[in-house]
């Protein structure tokens, strides 16, 4: 997230590798804690990409 502000600040727009790289970071933080707090009894290991099946939708729209 540090990488990403800077990258934001210096160039005026947020970098597509960042973008993903964070977007992927959450869609696990989202698995895990809806496993967690006993949401689904399915717990992916290192789900970082959208699954049609997934009891979980995280899904962001890259900024314009």
């Amino acid at each position: 997230m540090v990488l990403a502000w800077c990258a934001v600040v210096m160039t005026g727009r947020y970098p597509r590798a960042l973008f993903r790289l964070n977007t992927a970071l959450l869609r696990w933080i989202a698995h895990y804690l809806a496993y967690y707090n006993l949401l689904t009894d399915r717990y992916e290991i290192l789900q970082f990409t959208p699954r049609a099946d997934s009891p979980v939708r995280f899904e962001v729209q890259y900024p314009q």
